[in-house]
C-alpha cells in the first residue's frame, strides 16, 4: 500500500506501515499476526492512490422474519424464495407474502435443488436430520413416500433435468426428466470405486460428482445408455468431503472442505488447494467437523464473490476475486450470524443462525440488523529487529468526511488504535482518533508519543464501528532508531 512520505518536525521520515491483504494469524503470533475481521481488500491498480484499499464488509438490514429459529438453507425460483427455519418449510412470494408450507419432523441441515420445468418449477428438498425427500410446487409441499426410492435420502442436486438423490449404501437415484415425483426402483447408480458412503452430489459442466468421506467419483450422462441408466462412472480420486454441508457451487466453481482438512477448488478431475495454514489449523481444532458448513454469494453492491466456511467457533470467508481469506465475526459472537444465503429478485438475502431473520445484505448497510459491525484491521508485527526504535507518531490514511450529521452517534466517527508486544495475546488501552465529521475532508487519524518498540516489534490494531462508510488506504510510522 502506497503512503506519501513526509518530514516530521524533527526532520525524521514517515515510513510506510504495511497493512494486511488477508488474515494470516500464524502459528505463534510473533512471526505474523495479520488479521482482517469484517473487512475485505480490493486491488485498486496503478491508477489509484495505492495498490489496494481495505473496506468494511457488507452490512445487514432486516427484511423478513418468516419464523423463529436457525435458517438451515434457502433456494430461489422466479416466483418464490423457499427456506427452512427450525422445522418449518416456508415460501415468500414476489410481493413479500410468507406461507408456512409444512412442518418437518426434525431440525437439521437441508439441501435444495430446482429443476428446469416451466412455468411450474419443481423444487426438491432432502433433510439430513430425518433423511426424507420432499417435493415442492408453488406453496404445496409433499413428502415422497414412493417405495421405489429405496434407502435413506442424504442429498439432492439437478443435472440435465433429472433430480439426483443420494441415499445410503453408496447409491443415487434419478427422477424422471423434469418430473420430481417420478421414480423407478431400477433408476439408480452406485459409487463403486471406494467403499465410503456418498455424502453429497454436485453437478459439474458435463458430469455429476459424488462426494464420499474419502473419495470423489464422477459419473457422466451418456444418452446411449438411456434405455438402462444414463449415468456411467468415468473417473475417481482418493480425496473426499470432510463435512456434508461444507461444499458449495458458485457459477462453475465447486469449492469444498476436503477430507485432508484443506479447502479445495475443483479443477478437472482433481482439487487445487486454496486454503492457508490458518484456515487449516482452525478446521483441525473443531471437534465435531459436521458442524462446519459453507455457502456462497455474489455481492452485487461491491462487485466481489465470496465463499464462507462457518461453524460455532469461527467464520472464514474466501474472496474469489482477490484470492484471499478474511474473517467474519458478529457482535458478541465468535462467528458470523449468517448461516445461509440466497440471491433473489436482484437482492442478496442472508439468514440468521439463531433468530430466523432474513436480511438484505449489501455494502450500503453499515451495521448488522442494528448491532455494530466492527471492522478490525490488525497488522503483522512492525519490525524493530535488531535495534529498538522510538515511535513518535502513527498516522492512518482513512477516507475522511464520511460522518452523518443526522445521526448524532455517527456525526464524528472515530477509529480505535491499540498495540500488542506479545504477538496479539494482550493489548494496550485503546486510543481514539477522529476520521472526520461530515464534510471534513482534511481529517487524518493520528496518534503521538507511542513509546519504544523493542526487538519483537509491535502489532497494531485498528477498529471502527461507526455506522458510516469505512475505507483504509494506508498507514505510516514516525520512528527514530536507537542504538
Amino acid at each position: 500500500m502506497c503512503v506519501v512520505l513526509a518530514r516530521s518536525n524533527r526532520g525524521m521520515t514517515w515510513t510506510p506501515l504495511a497493512l494486511p491483504t488477508k488474515s494470516n494469524k500464524s502459528r505463534l503470533g510473533f512471526e505474523g499476526s495479520a488479521r482482517l475481521i469484517n473487512a475485505y481488500v480490493e486491488s485498486t491498480g496503478q491508477d489509484a492512490k495505492g495498490t489496494y484499499a481495505i473496506y468494511a464488509t457488507e452490512g445487514l438490514d432486516t427484511s423478513f422474519t418468516p419464523v423463529t429459529g436457525k435458517v438451515w438453507g434457502m433456494i430461489a425460483t422466479e416466483s418464490y424464495l423457499y427456506g427452512v427455519t427450525g422445522t418449518t418449510l416456508w415460501a415468500i412470494d414476489t410481493v413479500g407474502a410468507v406461507t408456512e408450507i409444512l412442518t418437518l419432523s426434525a431440525e437439521g441441515s437441508v439441501t435444495f435443488a430446482r429443476n428446469r420445468r416451466s412455468p411450474a418449477t419443481q423444487v426438491g428438498l432432502v433433510t439430513a436430520a430425518d433423511n426424507r425427500y420432499y417435493t415442492i410446487e408453488g406453496v404445496v409441499g409433499t413428502l415422497n413416500t414412493d417405495p421405489d426410492l429405496a434407502g435413506t435420502p442424504t442429498s439432492i442436486a439437478v443435472k440435465d433435468g433429472y433430480f439426483i438423490i443420494t441415499t445410503n449404501f453408496n447409491r443415487f437415484f434419478i427422477t424422471g426428466e423434469d418430473d420430481a415425483t417420478s421414480i423407478s426402483a431400477l433408476d439408480f447408480g452406485k459409487a463403486q470405486r471406494s467403499p465410503d458412503e456418498i455424502l453429497r452430489v454436485m453437478p459439474t459442466e458435463t458430469e455429476i460428482a459424488l462426494f464420499g468421506s474419502e473419495s470423489i467419483e464422477w459419473h457422466q450422462n451418456n444418452p446411449s445408455e438411456i434405455a438402462s441408466f444414463p449415468f456411467v462412472p468415468v473417473q475417481s480420486i482418493d480425496v473426499g468431503l470432510l463435512a456434508p454441508q461444507a461444499i458449495v457451487k458458485l457459477d462453475r466453481e465447486i469449492i469444498w472442505l476436503a477430507s485432508d482438512g484443506t479447502v479445495k477448488r475443483m479443477v478437472g478431475y482433481g482439487g487445487e488447494v486454496i486454503s492457508n495454514p490458518d484456515v487449516q489449523r482452525a478446521v483441525g481444532e473443531v471437534e465435531d467437523k459436521t458442524t462446519i458448513s459453507a455457502f456462497a454469494w455474489h455481492s452485487k453492491s461491491i462487485g466481489h464473490s465470496f465463499v464462507a466456511f462457518t461453524c460455532p467457533q469461527w467464520t472464514w470467508v474466501y474472496d474469489l476475486r482477490e484470492g484471499s481469506w478474511a474473517e467474519r465475526q458478529s457482535y458478541g459472537a465468535d462467528n458470523w450470524r449468517v448461516s445461509a444465503v440466497a440471491e433473489w429478485q436482484g437482492r442478496v438475502l442472508a439468514g440468521d443462525n439463531a433468530t430466523g431473520e432474513l436480511y438484505d445484505m449489501s455494502g450500503e448497510f453499515m451495521d448488522e440488523g442494528g448491532s455494530p459491525l466492527i471492522m478490525t484491521v490488525q497488522t503483522a508485527p512492525s519490525d524493530a529487529f535488531p535495534y529498538p526504535v522510538l515511535a513518535h507518531g502513527l498516522a492512518l490514511d482513512v477516507v475522511p468526511g464520511v460522518g452523518r450529521p443526522g445521526r448524532p452517534q455517527d456525526a464524528d466517527p472515530h477509529v480505535l488504535m491499540s498495540y500488542s508486544v506479545d504477538g496479539g495475546r494482550t493489548w494496550s488501552t485503546e486510543r481514539r482518533a477522529s476520521v472526520g465529521s461530515g464534510g471534513n475532508t482534511n481529517a487524518r487519524a493520528k496518534w503521538l508519543r507511542l513509546g519504544m518498540i523493542r526487538r519483537n516489534g509491535r502489532t497494531w490494531r485498528f477498529r471502527m464501528s461507526a455506522n458510516v462508510s469505512r475505507c483504509i488506504q494506508g498507514a505510516a510510522l514516525d520512528v527514530e532508531r536507537l542504538g
